[in-house]
């Protein structure tokens, strides 16, 4: 269990710290275990737990090989991305070897919508480290976000064949089936996944898959799956929500308003943060607050990421904005999000008889 994996790492370094005060190895443990709890739990009292363990190994081992990355990731999570940059690049000449600095100013670099610099850093560490799984996965999660979904199957493909038991590599070529519109090929790679092993992101893409085919108690049935896995984070809370909305379950508003909650915290702890801005527009128009969703809407531009775009198209249409959403459905078009999503979701279901859309999903973007 993962959860339980980083809790025995919580608990053996703070006994080998209070065993010896001044040995460094253990607050860069310390640290990045609490990095890790932070990524499932998105509390700001974890991550003000990691700053400080970084601010002691800065006392014990000022020196020490790690601690540019760990200064990079505290950065990254607060949105800080131009400084978490130069921070993962003194990291990478510290360190050549060491995979999570070249994956963090990577994805540092897309969070700034620098794809290209992104997709040459990934590289070089594939060039150094040719052999090295997770640098696979990442160049797989660079393409898939980018939507170039072929060749980040492909990515993903060569992790599966060199870690036939590594079930993030199923999820993944999941998720690629799915946003080039072959849900059949997506279920069946997600039950591949949820036969290595239970996790609340496999039942997630089950869940979207099931919705998307309208089988809506399906979907309700995935996500509470996944919601008894993983209850911290706000994109499960807002598709379950979606789900119960659909299903015509009286449960939808609150869960809504849950996701909600999740989703303003994660925005206080990291202001830049595009995906909880973009959802927050989403779930303020189902809960019938317009004016807030309206307010988060306008945060997202044409050069974010095709994602966020989707869902202020998403929002846009629940409040009957329906020029505004069809402009970001462009948006989304040109930045090379899926169009099998865009034509099949429920979400934009209000959209389909105008004029406008139809030109949009036959477009093909340049």
């Amino acid at each position: 269990d993962h959860e339980d994996n980083i809790a025995k790492a919580l608990a053996a370094f703070n006994i080998a710290i209070s065993l010896d005060p001044n040995y460094g190895d253990a607050y860069v443990g310390l640290a990045e275990a609490q990095r890790k709890q932070f990524i499932n739990t998105q509390s700001s009292s974890v991550l003000n737990s990691m700053e400080k363990t970084v601010g002691q190994l800065v006392k014990v081992d000022p020196d020490h090989h790690l601690l540019s990355y760990l200064k990079g990731e505290l950065m990254a999570n607060k949105g800080d991305y131009l400084l978490a940059i130069k921070l993962f690049e003194k990291s990478v000449k510290q360190h050549a070897n060491f995979f999570m600095s070249y994956s963090s100013l990577s994805d540092s670099y897309l969070k700034l919508g620098q794809a290209d610099k992104a997709e040459k850093i990934l590289l070089t560490a594939h060039e150094r480290m040719p052999n090295n799984i997770e640098i696979l996965i990442s160049l797989g999660a660079l393409n898939f976000e980018s939507g170039n979904y072929y060749q980040a199957i492909d990515y993903f493909s060569l992790v599966a064949k060199n870690a036939p038991n590594n079930y993030i590599a199923y999820l993944n070529i999941s998720a690629c089936y799915y946003f080039n519109g072959d849900i059949k090929k997506a279920i069946l790679a997600a039950q591949q996944a949820l036969n290595i092993q239970e996790n609340p992101n496999v039942f997630s893409n089950l869940g979207t898959y099931y919705f998307i085919l309208k089988d809506y108690s399906k979907a309700v049935k995935a996500f509470e799956q996944m919601i008894a896995l993983n209850d911290t984070d706000y994109m499960n809370w807002g598709n379950l929500a979606d789900a119960y909305l659909f299903a015509s379950n009286d449960k939808y508003s609150d869960t809504f308003r849950q996701a909600i909650i999740l989703a303003e915290k994660a925005l206080a702890l990291n202001p830049n943060n595009k995906t909880a801005i973009s959802s927050l527009a989403y779930y303020y128009a189902n809960v019938g607050n317009s004016k807030k969703s309206v307010f988060y809407a306008e945060q997202i531009t044409k050069n974010d990421l095709g994602e966020n775009q989707f869902f202020i198209a998403a929002a846009y249409t629940r409040i009957h904005m329906n020029k505004a959403a069809l402009d970001y459905i462009e948006y989304a078009i040109n930045n090379n999000y899926s169009i099998a999503e865009i034509i099949r979701s429920p979400l934009l279901e209000n959209l389909k008889s105008e004029s406008k859309y139809l030109q949009l999903i036959t477009k093909v973007p340049e």
